[in-house]
C-alpha cells in the first residue's frame, strides 16, 4: 500500500466495475436493444475506483490530498489501469484469433497513440475523483459527527 493509494483495493474495484458494466451492457442489449456509450467503459471504472479510494482516505482520518500527493496517487492508479488493460488485451489477442486479425490491420503507432490518449484521460479522471471522493466523504463524516 502506498500512503496515498491502496492499489490492490483500487484494482479490485476497477476490475469489478469493468465486469459489472459489461454485464449491465449485455443485459440492456439483450432485453431492450439498448447499448451503453462506448466511452463509458473508459471513464466509469477508474471513476468509481478513484472515488472509493478518496472516501477510504477520509474514513481513515487522513488529511486532504496535497496537490503533488494527489497527482502521485492518480499516476499510480493510472499505472494500475495500464497494467490491467495490457493484460486483458494480451489475453484477448492470445485467445481470440479474430482479435489478432483486427489488431494487425492497424499500425502499432496508432495503437500506441490510442493507448496514450486513454491513459491520459484515465489520469485526469483519477486525479479529479480521488479528491472529490475525499471531499464528499469528509463532508458526510463531518455532518454525521455534528448530529
Amino acid at each position: 500500500m502506498n500512503g496515498a493509494l491502496n492499489w490492490k483495493r483500487y484494482a479490485g474495484v476497477y476490475i469489478l466495475s469493468m465486469i459489472g458494466l459489461m454485464i449491465i451492457g449485455l443485459l440492456l442489449q439483450r432485453l431492450f436493444g439498448f447499448s451503453l456509450p462506448t466511452g463509458l467503459s473508459t471513464v466509469l471504472p477508474p471513476m468509481m475506483a478513484a472515488m472509493i479510494e478518496g472516501q477510504k482516505r477520509a474514513d481513515a482520518g487522513l488529511g486532504q490530498y496535497e496537490n503533488t500527493e494527489a497527482w502521485s496517487a492518480a499516476s499510480l492508479a493510472t499505472m494500475v489501469v495500464g497494467v490491467i488493460t495490457v493484460a486483458v488485451l494480451a489475453g484477448l489477442l492470445i485467445l481470440m484469433p479474430l482479435m489478432r486479425e483486427m489488431f494487425s490491420s492497424i499500425s502499432m503507432m496508432t495503437w500506441v497513440l490510442v493507448f496514450a490518449g486513454i491513459m491520459g484521460l484515465t489520469l485526469l479522471v483519477n486525479r479529479f475523483f480521488l479528491t472529490m471522493g475525499y471531499k464528499n466523504q469528509r463532508k458526510a463524516l463531518d455532518k454525521k459527527a455534528g448530529k
